[in-house]
């Protein structure tokens, strides 16, 4: 079965008015803060980028060509079962001779292929044998996708809890027994996944470690101090 996984920028905000019916006019007593909380996951599956490349005289046999290899490959993969794979990017390009000022002197294709699996070796004996007609574009390692959007719940909930906490304390901490929500900004800071470049004479080669991937949330918050807005609890 063929997965596409499709990775996002969540963004949750809210923002609300500053003044109101209620809110004082000209109050401009607002604190900003950020807050940041970060997972590790274990990474639980390889995934491998490949590509097939195609030269011809015409943008039709170009593409003939770079779709027989394909073709093969995905054939191949077929009778993995524990393999997960999609075909990704297809481009074709004009090929131009040198200082002709734009002649074409033929065609060049590629289209892109991506290979999910739990098992190391198994991934890495498909791509040797994938060599023969396909080139490695790099290699990575991932967590598991419901163990990543799960870890996002919990990521998200923790920074909204301690957004409360945090609020709270401020506007204690200033002498104030009430404060109102202006702005609220909860998102994931993207990074690079961590990928390896993998040449044709180094793909068999040990020591590839899968290691961990952190996954990091930031909440940025603004509040406005100003007495009776909104009432926070007395302590026990």
């Amino acid at each position: 079965m063929n997965h596409r996984i499709i990775h996002g920028l969540l963004i949750f905000m809210v923002s609300l008015p500053v003044i109101a019916n209620d809110w004082p006019e000209g109050v401009t007593n607002t604190v900003e803060f950020r807050l940041n909380a970060t997972r590790s996951l274990i990474n639980e599956q390889a995934v491998a980028y490949m590509a097939v490349f195609g030269e011809a005289e015409t943008a039709e046999q170009a593409a003939l060509k770079i779709n027989t290899d394909m073709q093969w490959a995905l054939k191949l993969l077929g009778e993995e079962a524990a393999l997960e794979y999609q075909t990704t990017d297809y481009q074709t390009s004009p090929r131009y001779a040198p200082r002709s000022e734009g002649k074409v002197i033929g065609w060049k294709a590629e289209q892109g292929l991506e290979i999910r699996a739990h098992d190391m070796q198994q991934l890495m004996q498909a791509i040797g044998t994938l060599q023969d007609r396909l080139i490695v574009r790099h290699l990575s390692f991932e967590p598991l996708p419901e163990h990543k959007a799960q870890a996002e719940v919990e990521l998200r909930r923790e920074l909204l809890a301690r957004f409360q906490t945090q609020a709270i304390d401020i506007t204690r901490e200033l002498g104030r027994k009430r404060y109102r929500l202006v702005q609220l900004r909860l998102r994931e800071n993207q990074r690079p996944e961590p990928r390896m470049m993998m040449k044709s004479a180094a793909i068999a080669a040990p020591g590839l470690k899968a290691g961990a991937s952190k996954i990091s949330y930031q909440l940025e918050a603004v509040i406005a101090i100003e007495e009776n807005i909104f009432t926070i609890p007395h302590e026990k």
